[in-house]
């Protein structure tokens, strides 16, 4: 049995589907959804929205229901959790929904507006296979303090984990859908510490991270949902063990290595300067039809490429 139900009235394959995660956005769900909606349809691309809903405590899924039904000429989707999952689990789930080229997820409150769309759209288009934004905050106190918070986090991922990540929390993430699959199975928090997590490991995979400087304005007509104190210390108790994780699977690959570097080596044994192993007479006969080919090639460019 599927852990979440759903609805839909259009199937549309789309270059961009966004999901929106929900949980408990009923004070501002009409306004913001409405202001997301405009920005795709001014966007002369073809897209899909992709409403999925954690069991909130209020009436979000019935407003999204409502939403759906009032736009039932665009490509809108909503699925529901039979539990509480976490928004990492979310947000994960709706990129398994997602049918286009393009999954991206923005926060639904619209405090990054959803004006950078195109831009992180591009970002994809040209190469890049996850752009996120890099929050810049208000000159206000609690801007200026968010901002502190941001910094001294993201300089505790670069410490402990070693990145070059410049910040890995937004909640405004687009993805080359088909590269981040092949991340997704390795992810293993489904709560706010998924984006830390998604992020590392797509550098560690060697992904094009691409960051988009956005705008980061605090919405005071909602219920915030950050208790500062709190999150911080889940998030330094998620970092370090994240860190003692990365480092023990560092130990286990160094150790196989050092254990098993005489078996490989074993494959290169020479006689007289001569190959005698099946692997030694490839890598000679290999050797000598590339330098024949490279001959003939005078005054072009010649690229060997080999997959380990």
């Amino acid at each position: 049995m599927s852990k979440f139900g759903g609805i839909s009235f259009m199937k549309k394959k789309p270059l961009l589907s966004l999901i929106l995660p929900c949980y408990n956005e009923a004070e501002h769900f009409h306004e913001s959804s409405e202001n997301i909606l405009s920005v795709l349809k001014q966007g002369q691309i073809s897209f899909e929205i992709i409403f999925f809903e954690d069991q909130s405590q209020d009436n979000t899924w019935q407003m999204i229901q409502q939403f759906i039904r009032k736009h039932r000429s665009e490509n809108i989707k909503a699925f529901q959790h039979h539990k509480n999952l976490g928004r990492g689990q979310t947000v994960t789930d709706g990129i398994k929904k997602a049918q286009g080229e393009i999954a991206g997820f923005i926060d639904i409150d619209c405090e990054i507006s959803p004006e950078y769309i195109p831009q992180f759209i591009t970002k994809i288009r040209s190469g890049a296979d996850i752009v996120c934004g890099h929050r810049k905050y208000q000159t206000t106190f609690s801007g200026l303090l968010r901002a502190a918070t941001s910094k001294i986090y993201a300089l505790l991922v670069k410490s402990l984990i070693g990145t070059q990540l410049v910040d890995t929390e937004a909640g405004y993430k687009f993805f080359n859908k088909a590269k981040i699959l092949t991340i997704l199975p390795k992810i293993k928090d489904k709560g706010w510490f998924w984006d830390t997590e998604i992020m590392v490991r797509g550098e560690m995979a060697g992904l094009k991270i691409v960051f988009v400087p956005v705008k980061f304005r605090r919405r005071t007509d909602k219920t915030s949902t950050v208790n500062l104190a709190n999150d911080t210390l889940k998030y330094l108790v998620n970092l370090w063990r994240f860190r003692k994780e990365l480092h023990r699977k560092k130990l286990e690959a160094d150790k196989y290595w050092y254990n098993n570097s005489g078996a490989f080596s074993h494959q290169y044994t020479t006689l007289f300067g001569l190959p005698v192993t099946p692997v030694g007479l490839f890598l000679i006969q290999r050797y000598l039809i590339i330098t024949i080919f490279i001959s003939t090639i005078h005054g072009k460019t010649f690229l060997d490429v080999v997959f380990g």
